[in-house]
């Protein structure tokens, strides 16, 4: 497999989640002993991620023919190396109780998980890491009974593991010309199992002449490196070295497991992107404790940041501080009105979890602008006289107002029309990013209340969200992609507007038919009859077709198949 056909699967696969199902599926097809027979399916792109194996049921199905009375048996799985043929690991399943006819079996119960052994050379990386590495693979089984004799001999199915995404850089974007000395550095995470605990490395090295970046990321001694940020964005330092006016660095991330251990294609490495500083008027200055920009004067400006229509502090959002300079527009009469006009220099911020800010060391007798930006709310600016720094500044009030939606919906049972409960529901949204052209990434989770509906709060406006669910009950559910409407400035009333997108219908993997058999003319139920359950592929399935399930009826003369 190619670089690009690795690449392209990658994305495709553990981004947006949606062609798994879709692309051919390994099959292998065996007939043994006395009439048993089997099928083997398995995904061609699973999860590298063996909790998924042991919780997911769709990765492998296998299908057991009994021609005769109800047995026990035993499933041995071996997985090896492909081409090689290479040892992997190994297990059993616990005895399994399989009844005359057709019995569908998955990767959940086809293997104790916990019992499998696998080769020395990899037992600890897999153990340690609960994944297993990248490459391709086979799968095979065999069905024994309970004194070891074959009953189904091999059957096997081809698949290959492609690790997931590693972080992709989102701030500064490439190139980009960066004009404050403690820059807010952004990159989208790595989508892994809940119960792996990912921490990020990030490393800025200056680019020297002559060199591009992805040279001096390998031979250059770091501007900063920090090997334990638990969040997505990370605030350039007071006590790092300080970015130099006009040169040129490069920067780039690494997830890293709970282990150390890189759980995403690349090493866990992102892409590598380079920025420009540009010298400002507050150049050497830095940020005290608790969150606080220092520049060089000597007075301070301190607020909090709340949502126009609840009044709650906003967390985690940008503050910008700008000095601006006033001019006085001209041909107005006596009485010129005055033009604000921000300077090209500022600090910045995040908001605190009490949506507060600080900036220190301002010149005093100044105008200045301030400007707040969140996703899922407008950009905020203040500016004009009322901006003005005369002493200390200690209980600014910063408004920003909120561009979010609200999407509501709910899910029902298709065969029984029933409200499905307490169901996990995911909104996603296809990334319209470079190199990533089928990635996506999950927004947000929910579940359903007890009648079935979801809701999801803070929806910014674009294109491309879709609602997926994933419930072993019920096949797999992804919409077709939608749009939220973009900026608006109007609302009708607290909170933004709600988005009802009605009702979906979730197709159970398995149903119950129900029915009686009565004796003609008498109408009386009819026990013991034997009753027959075939597939509907056309008129003529009755004649000399194979039964897919057979059942005895109750005393009553009712049965459920």
């Amino acid at each position: 497999m190619s670089g690009i056909q690795r690449s392209f699967l990658r994305k495709l696969l553990h981004c947006s989640g949606v062609a798994l199902l879709a692309l051919p599926v390994a099959t292998s097809s065996l007939h043994a002993q006395a009439g048993w027979s089997g099928t083997l399916t398995t995904q061609p792109y699973p999860s590298p991620y063996l909790s998924d194996w042991q919780s997911n049921p769709t990765i492998a199905i296998l299908i057991v023919n009994n021609p005769g009375a109800t047995s026990q048996i035993k499933i041995s799985l071996t997985i090896t190396r492909r081409p090689s043929g290479a040892f992997v690991g190994s297990g059993e399943s616990n005895p399994i109780l399989i009844p005359g006819g057709q019995t569908v079996l998955n990767n959940t119960s086809m293997v104790s998980w916990s019992s499998l052994k696998y080769d020395k050379s990899l037992e600890s990386q897999i153990v340690q890491t609960g994944r297993l590495p990248e490459g391709e693979y086979k799968a095979c089984v065999e069905v024994k009974d309970l004194s070891g004799n074959t009953v189904i001999a091999q059957l096997c199915g081809d698949f290959t593991i492609v690790y997931p995404d590693p972080p992709y850089l989102v701030a500064p974007a490439n190139g980009d010309t960066v004009q404050t000395q403690y820059p807010v550095f952004q990159w989208m995470p790595c989508q892994v199992p809940a119960q792996y605990q990912l921490h990020y490395v990030l490393r800025i090295v200056e680019v020297l002449p002559g060199q591009i970046p992805e040279q001096a990321l390998v031979a250059n001694v770091p501007q900063y490196e920090n090997s334990n940020i638990l969040t997505t964005n990370f605030q350039y330092p007071i006590d790092a070295l300080q970015l130099q006016a006009g040169k040129n660095y490069a920067w780039q991330v690494q997830a890293l497991d709970q282990y150390g251990l890189p759980p995403a294609a690349n090493n866990g490495k992102s892409q590598i992107w380079s920025f420009v500083y540009r010298f400002d008027m507050f150049g050497a200055g830095g940020r005290a404790a608790g969150g606080a920009v220092r520049a060089h004067g000597n007075r301070r400006l301190a607020g909090v940041l709340r949502d126009l229509f609840t009044n709650q502090p906003v967390p985690n959002a940008t503050v910008v501080y700008h000095e601006v300079s006033r001019g006085i527009y001209t041909g107005f009469g006596a009485r010129p009105p005055y033009r604000y006009t921000e300077t090209g220099d500022s600090l910045t911020t995040v908001t605190d979890n009490d949506g507060k800010f600080e900036f220190l060391g301002l010149r005093d007798s100044t105008f200045f602008s301030l400007r707040a930006a969140k996703s899922g709310y407008l950009p905020a600016l203040d500016i004009g006289p009322g901006q003005y720094q005369l002493g200390d500044i200690t209980n600014y009030i910063l408004i920003i107002t909120p561009n979010s939606w609200t999407l509501t919906g709910r899910l029902v049972d298709a065969v029984r029309n029933n409200p499905v409960k307490n169901t996990a529901i995911e909104l996603r949204l296809q990334l319209p990013l470079p190199f990533v052209p089928e990635g996506s990434i999950t927004i947000g989770s929910t579940r359903t209340d007890s009648n079935g509906y979801f809701r999801f709060e803070h929806v910014d406006g674009m294109a491309g969200y879709y609602f997926r669910v994933s419930d072993p009950r019920y096949r797999l559910l992804e919409t077709s992609r939608f749009s939220v409407p973009g900026t608006a400035r109007s609302f009708i009333g607290p909170g933004g507007r709600t988005v009802n997108k009605g009702t979906y219908l979730l197709t159970p993997k398995f149903g119950t038919i129900e029915g009686w058999v009565k004796e003609e003319g008498t109408n009386k139920p009819l026990p013991g009859a034997q009753v027959y359950l075939y597939p509907d592929v056309g008129p003529s399935i009755v004649s000399g077709s194979r039964f897919l399930r057979s059942t005895g009826l109750t005393s009553s003369g009712l049965d459920s198949l």
